[in-house]
């Protein structure tokens, strides 16, 4: 399963910088990177921005909106559901 940075980074690998980003969205370089990293959720509001300036696919978005669900279970859920799939 990937998770949403790893998503995330494919649409904006080579197309913009993080800095150009943020600009754009009026946010820190920071809060993206953090994102990409997977060390803090993404908000509905930066997703659906990122969404519409990089066209992304819906087959991605249900991608993210499954990681987020999954990453919002307790970690031993986590665990089990990995060793499930």
């Amino acid at each position: 399963m990937l998770n949403t940075g790893e998503i995330l980074e494919k649409y904006l690998k080579g197309r913009m910088s993080m800095t150009d980003l943020a600009g754009l969205l009026g946010i820190t370089p920071q809060y993206i990177s953090s994102v990409l990293n997977n060390t803090k959720r993404p908000s509905k509001n930066f997703l659906e921005k990122f969404y519409m300036i990089f066209d992304v696919m819906e087959e991605d978005k249900e991608n993210i909106e499954n990681y987020e669900e999954f990453r919002r279970l307790p970690e031993n859920f986590q665990k089990e559901y990995v060793l499930l799939i």
